[in-house]
């Protein structure tokens, strides 16, 4: 009661609690008794900036007794500001059957001057009313109110008052909960109280109150306790309730719960008890004859109580603790938790089901265990029963209840079972639960394109409490209602348009759904380090720190509270378009629990469907303090991450972006950037650089459309233009890491690897959890000849992603550059064995074996590869994958490596590519007319092609027809005169030959011209000047070649300088050259040898 009191008088208020049995209808007025101990007024206290009021002083003063108790209250409060004078305003509530209030004084101190108000005439006025009937509630409360008249700021208002209790229902034992929790500082707090020899109270404070005295008088015994500027401690952050207590001093005669519990019994035995005659008796029977389990009987007398018996609470007439009788509820058709309890528990008894009341607190049941007992500890009555062996907690003042395995067990955590023989506390421990509380499931369709509006479809399924509550607040709503709200809150989603939502509630599964449909524009956004466009899929966060920040003090390491029960999973698909070819998935799988929370996300892109599900979950509603501040690094990284799909670089965009694009009216830069985006995925180049002119003119500083406009002029190879505006963006954004990256894939397309180095490490400096760009120098360290900074790079990604297949890939490559193959064949075998259905994998295993030191042991390994591209077929057959099949099994195979070409051109019959292999093929095994027929075939598919003369060019050097060769090459140079490759290829032809170096060195020349920095012509030059006894030019030429590779593996450079050398007579230097060759390719000696050149 005490607490109650203590906490109105804090904002100026006298909160006079019921439950005194000597009633007065009206105050009483007069000294105080002579127990009480005066103390002097408090003038001065500290006092918080801008505050209305200063509390001054409490002075609580308690006399326990056989006839009730008696709790004096002195009060001094300050006016600080105008807006303080509405603390003058002492209020009383109370009931008049078993209350006694007596008001001591109500007094203004003005300096020295003493201002009896009382004495004035002013009075409190005393009125009837129900100030909670609005809530259904009926107390018999009056209330008095004091206008105090005169009242200035700078005045101190003081009063005092004596409440006098004697409540029958506790048979004279005595119980005060004394509450001092106040954000507003009190200048001085005081409590004592007394109580006869022959009375045993107890007494406990919470671990805030460490100055409490205890002593023996002559009349019996005292407790008492001073504080001086006394502000609530400020709880910890995310401890749990029991954690949160400060300023409580309880005092109880009760000897122990059970104690507690046998008083309280007798009073729902008799409430429970049906009369012979009662009419609840015929409900009874048609329970029992409408259902024959105790289960279904048990949830079907709940819902009589809950759905027949309206909820009113009653605290008048001894209503606060004592229950009215299940007779006179069902009578009544309204009742409190008291009298629902007791209705149905005599409703139970009949049935002959095991039950009992239980008493619960609503706001502090955490830590009751740790507490006196007192019957003010508990506000709430609940049902326990026991059907089948398993206990169940029913609540009758519950809506929606409508089967006994979906009643929930309530968060009260302990309870007290009403007993005659006394019942001890008992716990009341959550369940976790075996299914999600809340699952939202959602499907885009894109398979049209990525700009166009998608169809989208989602649906939300609840249980639980909170799918009661939907289920009871949409029974309230029209149809119209309903469907007018959810559009409304979805206005302001741009990119959501709603076209259909229903709803529906099973009775059965206790579900809630909520199912939508409409469009959905998915952002597709460029997210820099040289990725293509890509998508953020909802849905997929997990983690996040606590940011647990504590400070010293108690309760520092308190456990963490969590949210429980919590059960939560997600699940989404994106319907890709091109059957999601090209298209990748960027993100980290996860399975841990952490600082109890239990994560798990897992995704996969399959025949051009991506599938998501995440899930999360709390395992304990607490966990200890040190568990969470180990855990916090970690889980904040996981915050961080998303799952993103992404575009493949080459992706073309669909009929339906295109038009999504060209409808748009861009304004603004982000409009015209986005269109730009679009049309450089489609392929219209000169029209996407023309929206970023017109962003660019909008805003000269736009990074983005700086960047954008680099990558789309790399695309239409103006790389000169692309690093212009990449340099142009770092200028504004020395961060921009999509600037790097576009920079380093044209320095690695220009062989110019420590350029393209050094802008990949500058956007891992700047964001080295970005696997794409650590991958991407990986490769580039691969082809410059750095295979073993490149294996770290293929590593550090494998720990970032270890469920990446992209990541694995390139692990398995990065260890064969560093002649590690059965390294590679390991990380391959393993990622198949945890997922076995990705042919990639199978593939690159294929690949792997035939990574081999000898070609004996490639012979050993070809049935391994195979088998491991056949396994690949049979998950996704591609024309890939059957011509590499080929190309794997061994010469002798000759029917099986036709067999897989014709089984290629079942897929695709008019490819050009295939019809290339198998000319090849024909090729080598010397049948050059079949070999010559598919030329044919591929040039009547292709007569713009370059490709069928090339086959005819290696069929007649092959038959030591140059001429027929030169003549071949020379019909492709006339299709593509300026075609680098061409040209190096005539050139490169002749040079080994022998013949028409003139000619071959001016192809050369032709073709560096149009590519100055190739390593790959300035061989061929260096051939012919070798060839033409030119040893300066020659060496001149390979040194540039080797320059040019930046150390990487260039065999064929570093063998023609070394014999460019020796030429020279630099034997010393040209055997170290000779020997660097041969190790990069053991069998080039024998190649040159062939081609006349031999040192």
């Amino acid at each position: 009661m005490l607490k109650q009191l203590l906490r109105a008088s804090a904002a100026m208020a006298l909160v006079l609690a019921p439950g005194l049995a000597h009633a007065a209808d009206a105050l009483e007025f007069g000294p105080a008794a002579s127990w009480v101990k005066p103390l002097p007024t408090v003038r001065e206290a500290k006092t918080e900036p801008g505050a209305p009021a200063a509390f001054l002083g409490m002075d609580i003063q308690s006399r326990f007794g056989n006839d009730g108790d008696d709790h004096f209250m002195d009060i001094a409060l300050k006016i600080l500001t105008p807006q303080g004078l509405a603390y003058g305003r002492p209020t009383a509530y109370w009931n008049p059957q078993t209350d006694t209030v007596t008001i001591h004084k109500v007094q203004i101190l003005r300096g020295d001057q003493v201002i009896d108000v009382l004495a004035q005439g002013q009075t409190f006025t005393t009125l009837r009313r129900e100030s909670n009937l609005d809530r259904q509630m009926l107390d018999g409360n009056l209330t008095a109110i004091l206008q105090t008249e005169g009242l200035q700021v700078g005045d101190i208002l003081t009063y005092s008052l004596t409440i006098h209790r004697q409540d029958p229902v506790l048979r004279g034992k005595s119980e005060t909960l004394s509450s001092y929790n106040s954000a507003m500082p009190i200048g001085r707090v005081t409590y004592r109280a007394e109580w006869a020899a022959g009375k045993p109270m107890r007494w406990k404070a919470t671990s805030d109150l460490t100055d409490v005295k205890v002593k023996k008088t002559a009349a019996g015994s005292e407790v008492s306790l001073e504080l001086k500027d006394y502000k609530s401690p400020e709880a910890q952050p995310r401890v749990p309730d029991r954690y949160k207590r400060f300023g409580q001093l309880q005092l109880t005669e009760f000897a122990s719960w059970p104690d507690l519990s046998g008083m309280m019994a007798p009073l729902y035995t008799k409430a429970s008890t049906l009369a012979p005659d009662s009419p609840l008796r015929a409900e009874v029977d048609k329970i029992r004859a409408a259902h024959t389990t105790p289960g279904d009987q048990a949830a079907a007398a709940l819902r009589l109580v809950e759905e027949q018996v309206r909820y009113v609470y009653i605290g008048a007439n001894q209503g606060n603790y004592v229950p009215a009788d299940a007779d006179l509820t069902w009578q009544r058709r309204f009742g409190d938790c008291k009298g629902k309890t007791a209705l149905l528990l005599a409703l139970l008894r009949e049935l002959g089901i095991e039950s009992e009341a239980v008493l619960v607190s609503t706001k502090g049941g955490d830590g009751m265990n740790e507490s006196l007992p007192l019957i003010e500890l508990f506000d709430h009555v609940i049902v326990r029963a026991v059907v089948d062996g398993k206990t169940y907690w029913l609540d009758g003042t519950r809506m929606g209840d409508t089967r006994l395995d979906q009643v929930p067990v309530p968060a009260y955590t302990w309870g007290l079972p009403v007993r005659g023989t006394g019942g001890d506390l008992v716990a009341i421990t959550l369940p976790a639960p075996d299914k999600p509380l809340q699952e939202k499931t959602m499907r885009v369709d894109a398979s049209a394109g990525l700009d166009a509006p998608a169809p989208y479809a989602a649906e939300v399924i609840t249980r639980g409490d909170q799918a009661l509550a939907m289920h009871t607040a949409m029974a309230a709503m029209s149809k119209d209602e309903f469907d007018k709200q959810m559009k409304e809150s979805m206005k302001d989603n741009e990119d959501f348009t709603l076209d259909t939502i229903t709803s529906d509630w099973d009775d059965a599964t206790g579900e809630f759904r909520i199912r939508m449909e409409g469009k959905a524009k998915m952002n597709w956004w460029s997210p820099g380090s040289g990725k293509p466009r890509q998508y953020m899929v909802d849905g997929a966060y997990v983690g996040g720190g606590f940011d647990l920040e504590r400070k010293d003090g108690q309760a520092k390491d308190a456990p963490v509270s969590l949210a429980f029960p919590h059960y939560e999973r997600t699940s989404a698909t994106v319907i890709l378009p091109q059957k999601g070819k090209g298209f990748a998935i960027a993100g980290e799988a996860v399975d841990k629990t952490l600082a109890g929370y239990a994560m798990k996300r897992s995704f996969q892109l399959r025949d051009g469907v991506f599938t998501m599900e995440v899930t999360e979950r709390t395992v304990a509603p607490e966990v200890p303090a040190a568990e969470v501040l180990a855990a916090e690094t970690e889980l904040d990284r996981l915050g961080d991450t998303q799952v993103y799909l992404q575009m493949p670089y080459d992706y073309k965009a669909t009929t339906a972006d295109v038009a999504a694009a060209g409808h748009d009216d861009p304004k603004t830069v982000d409009d015209y950037v986005a269109r730009a985006q679009t049309r450089w995925a489609g392929g219209q180049l000169s029209e996407a650089i023309a929206d970023l002119d017109a962003a660019l003119k909008l805003d000269p500083k736009s990074a983005k459309a700086l960047v954008l406009r680099g990558q789309v002029k790399d695309k239409a190879e103006d790389d000169d233009g692309a690093l212009a505006d990449y340099a142009a963006a770092l200028v504004i954004d020395r961060r921009n890491t999509e600037a790097y990256s576009g920079q380093a894939y044209i320095h690695w397309a220009r062989k110019d690897y420590p350029q393209a180095i050094d802008a990949l490490t500058r956007v891992l400096d700047i964001n080295p959890a970005d696997p794409a760009a650590r991958q991407l120098r990986g490769l580039v360290l691969l082809e410059k000849g750095d295979a073993e900074r490149a294996l770290d790079d293929a590593l550090t990604n494998v720990m970032m992603q270890p469920d990446s297949v992209e990541a694995t890939l390139f692990l398995a490559v990065a260890y064969q550059f560093n002649t590690q193959y059965d390294k590679a064949i390991e990380v391959l075998q393993a990622a198949i064995a945890k997922d076995g259905d990705d042919a990639r994998l199978h593939a690159a295993l294929g690949e792997a074996f035939m990574r081999c030191g000898t070609e004996a042991e490639c012979d050993a390994k070809r049935p391994k590869a195979v088998e491991a591209y056949s396994k690949a077929i049979a998950l996704e057959p591609s024309v890939d994958l059957y011509l590499n099949r080929a190309r794997m099994r061994p010469e002798s195979e000759r029917a099986a490596r036709f067999a897989d070409i014709d089984a290629a051109l079942a897929l695709q019959p008019d490819s050009p590519e295939i019809l290339l292999t198998r000319g090849q093929f024909y090729r080598s095994y010397k049948d050059y007319d079949l070999a010559l027929a598919d030329a044919d075939a591929i040039q009547a598919l292709e007569p713009e092609g370059t490709e069928a003369y090339g086959l005819r060019a290696n069929i007649y050097e092959e038959q030591g027809n140059y001429d027929a060769e030169f003549v071949q090459l020379d019909k492709a140079l006339a299709l593509k005169p300026e075609d680098p490759d061409l040209l190096n290829n005539a050139c490169w032809a002749r040079a080994i030959s022998g013949r028409e170096l003139e000619r071959a060195l001016e192809l050369c020349n032709a073709a560096l011209k149009v590519e100055p920095r190739s390593g790959q012509i300035l061989d061929s030059r260096g051939m012919v000047h070798l060839k033409m006894g030119k040893w300066d030019e020659a060496l001149a030429d390979y040194d540039a070649a080797v320059a040019v590779a930046n150390g990487g593996p260039f065999a064929s450079a570093w063998y023609g300088r070394g014999i460019a050398k020796l030429r020279k007579g630099l034997s010393k230097e040209g055997k170290a050259d000779l020997a660097e060759a041969k190790r990069q390719s053991p069998g080039i000696e024998k190649t040159y040898a062939e081609d006349g050149i031999k040192p």
